[in-house]
């Protein structure tokens, strides 16, 4: 189900014992475990009915006890485990059997990333537990949700300002919230909204452009200029994840424009690639500007050497912030080979 799917059901019904929560929209999981702690414990605080725990940081001990303590103070106690894929092989047993047999009173939510579908906990959770998929969003679905949280926050959003506001801040939901619960606080009473001339000024410097502007400087070879986009948008407040998802992202698309561009034998008309990949038209625009300079060996070296810091990162080798900028001098150096 979705993570509005599991909010109204959660207005509806008792609140499932077991939630499963996997996907890379962090906005959706912050606001579905938002509404559970909400719905387990209404106008107070959980206090000390509630653990919020990295699983790779838990041994099997003290998972046992975390899964089986009942609630101290109240009638429900909430047990977080974040990233379950991270959970030691040692920890498995314990945990199939809290799923197998839960404490009354005690409710486990648990989050991944990208579950891998082998492993006997992630089926075991398929059965057992509500699962939501916090998947991005397109384009398209982005402009609605936009629309739609507006209205909510009483601003007036019309679909002009809708795609400008997904153009400048992406598909990423905590980026388009943060610029509607803005704007309504720049609106105040008694206005439906900021106009377009507003809005500009309101949103600046458009991620994405500034995204590109990187890549641009990083397929010039221009390291130190590349590195300082970087700090400009770390100082704007993107999260360090959210860019090294996005720079993946671009690569991607990058190796697909050149496929189709190669694929046809004829030019390739930014329309119709926009088309292709789902994509906003600018960014259409961009990837075949360039695209021009690069080749199939250097973007799926590039894409080798992207999967290789995700790695890294995922297996608690290296920080974010390190690999993003260990990227950028190895992408450079990459894009600069004659």
């Amino acid at each position: 189900m979705s993570g509005a799917e599991y909010i109204r059901k959660l207005q509806k019904e008792d609140p499932p014992q077991i939630s499963f929560f996997f996907g890379e929209e962090d906005y959706w999981i912050r606001t579905c475990l938002s509404a559970l702690r909400e719905r387990l414990f209404p106008g107070a605080e959980a206090g000390f009915d509630q653990e919020d725990l990295n699983a790779g940081e838990v041994s099997a001990e003290s998972l046992a006890n975390l899964l089986r303590t009942p609630a101290f103070f109240g009638a429900a106690r909430l047990v977080i485990l974040r990233r379950i894929e991270e959970l030691d092989a040692a920890c498995e047993p314990v945990f199939l059997t809290a799923l197998s047999s839960p404490v009354p009173g005690v409710f486990l939510a648990v989050t991944a990333e990208k579950p891998d579908r082998r492993r006997k906990i992630f089926q075991e959770l398929a059965k057992k537990a509500a699962v939501v998929e916090a998947r991005p969003l397109k384009f398209y679905e982005a402009r609605r949700w936009v629309t739609e949280e507006g209205r909510r926050l009483g601003l007036r959003i019309p679909p002009d300002i809708a795609e400008l506001l997904v153009e400048y801040r992406g598909t990423s939901l905590t980026a388009l919230m943060n610029e509607l619960e803005k704007a309504a606080l720049y609106a105040g009473e008694g206005k439906s909204g900021p106009t377009r001339d507003e809005w500009l000024v309101l949103l600046g410097e458009p991620t994405e452009t500034n995204l590109f502007a990187m890549l641009d400087r990083v397929s010039e070879g221009k390291t130190k200029e590349a590195l300082r986009l970087l700090d400009q948008l770390l100082a704007g407040g993107e999260a360090e994840m959210k860019l090294f998802y996005m720079l993946s992202r671009q690569i991607r698309l990058l190796l697909l424009t050149l496929l189709l561009r190669q694929g046809r034998g004829l030019p390739l008309e930014s329309r119709d690639l926009a088309k292709e990949l789902g994509c906003h038209l600018y960014t259409a625009e961009k990837l075949l500007v360039q695209v021009e300079n690069l080749s199939f060996a250097r973007l799926r070296a590039a894409h080798h050497r992207l999967v290789q810091a995700d790695l890294r990162i995922k297996t608690g080798q290296s920080w974010p912030r390190l690999e993003l900028e260990m990227l950028l001098y190895d992408l450079a150096r990459l894009f600069r080979k004659k």
